[in-house]
């Protein structure tokens, strides 16, 4: 059975290698759109060596505290660039210390989570042991909008209400976080 070849009129090549062509370029040119759109909101990460990027950096009285964004995205705190937490959010930052200056040895951290739900979580980094920093577990009502105050050598933190959320009063003192 003889095979029959139809040409294209204007390029002169047969029917099926032309269709072959285009599939290819269509492929080719919907994979491109695709990684693009996907890179764009975040969810390919594009190839890089890949160093922390530093979002803050606090001296404190344990020494230079810094707030970075890692290669593979999460959040690590350190403390003399020794890893104290790490945390899968968009964003931190110190949002209130104690004392107020370089020696600072409560630090109150907002963990933002990117979301409207439930914009921020806290935690609270003590240094005031020399070599034992601690963080408190997170808390909050998720408002991003907290009132903070010094009192008795502790924090007062108080949040407003937040969607359903209640008004919410913490206190931390002495290595105690109390509701």
């Amino acid at each position: 059975m003889a095979r029959r070849l139809h040409l294209s009129e204007d390029t002169a090549q047969p029917l099926s290698r032309v269709s072959r062509r285009t599939r290819w370029r269509g492929l080719l040119f919907g994979t491109l759109v695709l990684l693009l759109g996907l890179a764009s909101v975040g969810k390919l990460e594009l190839a890089y060596a890949g160093e922390d990027e530093a979002i803050e950096q606090h001296e404190t009285a344990a020494g230079r505290l810094d707030i970075v964004r890692s290669p593979d995205s999460t959040i690590e705190i350190k403390l003399e660039g020794k890893l104290l937490k790490r945390e899968d959010v968009l964003s931190a930052r110190v949002a209130s210390s104690l004392p107020n200056n370089t020696n600072a040895s409560l630090l109150l951290i907002e963990f933002d989570s990117g979301g409207v739900g439930c914009p921020a979580e806290y935690s609270i980094l003590d240094l005031t042991i020399p070599g034992d920093p601690r963080f408190t577990e997170m808390f909050g009502n998720c408002s991003d909008a907290p009132h903070v105050e010094a009192k008795d050598e502790g924090l007062i933190i108080e949040f407003p209400p937040f969607a359903k959320a209640p008004a919410q009063r913490w206190r931390y003192r002495g290595g105690q976080l109390s509701h």
